[in-house]
């Protein structure tokens, strides 16, 4: 949908564009709710539906009408996140070492400091296997995974 504004590129003109924009966007957004109420009831029904392109939201969607089994079927999905979800988790302690080292993530060692590369995906899917077993989620199983024992499986990763 293409949409074009007049302005002149004037400073007394910058209040007129700002007011179309708005204009624009609210009846976007009001034709795009009532589009979404009328063919999937609600957001997350829209989520749910589209779950293929849009996984991560489809999940949180299914974890808030409360079914993990779901949601850990759309995080698991290979277009969960992009390349660049991931952040480092730095390993403080030997308890935090141990719980990286069964969870299945790879531990970076050097003289200085220990640390895990951690996956936003293996994150949102790791919540939904803690709900579905009724595991408390902690700190420590956020940041460096479940234990195979957390999981229900023998083997580490998934």
């Amino acid at each position: 949908m293409t949409q074009h504004f007049d302005f002149d590129c004037t400073e007394t003109a910058m209040p007129g564009l700002c007011e179309d924009v708005l204009d624009f966007l609210q009846d976007y957004c009001a034709g795009f709710l009532a589009m979404v109420e009328e063919r999937y009831g609600d957001l997350n029904g829209y989520y749910i539906a589209n779950r293929e392109t849009m996984p991560r939201l489809a999940g949180l969607a299914f974890l808030d009408r409360g079914d993990p089994e779901s949601a850990a079927a759309c995080f698991s999905q290979p277009n969960m996140d992009g390349e660049n979800s991931t952040w480092w988790v730095q390993v403080e302690t030997e308890e935090q070492r141990q719980r990286a080292l069964a969870s299945g993530v790879y531990l970076y060692e050097c003289p200085e400091y220990a640390a895990v590369h951690r996956h936003r995906k293996d994150q949102f899917f790791d919540y939904a296997v803690a709900l579905q077993n009724g595991l408390e989620w902690t700190h420590d199983r956020a940041m460096l995974g479940l234990l195979p024992q957390e999981r229900g499986t023998g083997a580490p990763g998934r």
